[in-house]
């Protein structure tokens, strides 16, 4: 029986080729986002668990998008946990979990690099649903998103304590 289940699953390369040659139109968009968005919570969800009983204090948890080289429509998901708050980078979600009230907040998502292109190229066209996402992108651009992450981490403090 293992057998005939493994020998029905398609890898993901194959996955990939079929939906490349599918019409756009045939597929359902809605549910691929609602499946792929009910996978990315339950991990997120797992990775918050997991950290609550990995870390003392509080932590971030990242979400690394990485493309597939070979089948561009392929986008994995790297989630994971880490004491500090990570360098921003292109691909990257980030939100910070507080222990104590157990609440996490968003800190914020930088798309690829070609999606920041657009959207810095492209501002003045950007609808207002997506303005969060500009914000994010032109944070990111101006450094915004940095000093955020080194003053999380306290590095202007040890900089400056170490000068004094």
């Amino acid at each position: 029986m293992v057998k005939e289940i493994k020998q029905q699953r398609k890898t993901a390369g194959q996955a990939s080729i079929d939906l490349l040659q599918e019409d756009p139109k045939e597929q359902d968009i809605y549910e691929i986002r609602e499946v792929a968005l009910a996978d990315y919570t339950k991990k997120v969800e797992n990775c918050i668990n997991e950290g609550t009983t990995k870390y003392i204090d509080d932590f971030y948890v990242v979400v690394e998008a990485k493309r597939e080289r070979l089948m561009p429509n392929v986008l994995r998901n790297f989630i994971f946990s880490r004491a500090s708050c990570p360098t921003p980078h292109y691909g990257q979600t980030v939100y910070h979990f507080n222990k104590k009230t157990s609440e996490i907040a968003f800190l914020w998502i930088v798309p690829d690099k070609d999606i920041c292109k657009h959207i810095y190229e492209n501002m003045l066209l950007i609808p207002e649903y997506e303005r969060d996402l500009l914000k994010c992108v032109m944070d990111f651009y101006d450094g915004t998103l940095l000093r955020q992450a080194q003053l999380l981490n306290r590095e202007n403090q040890i900089t400056s304590d170490i000068y004094a």
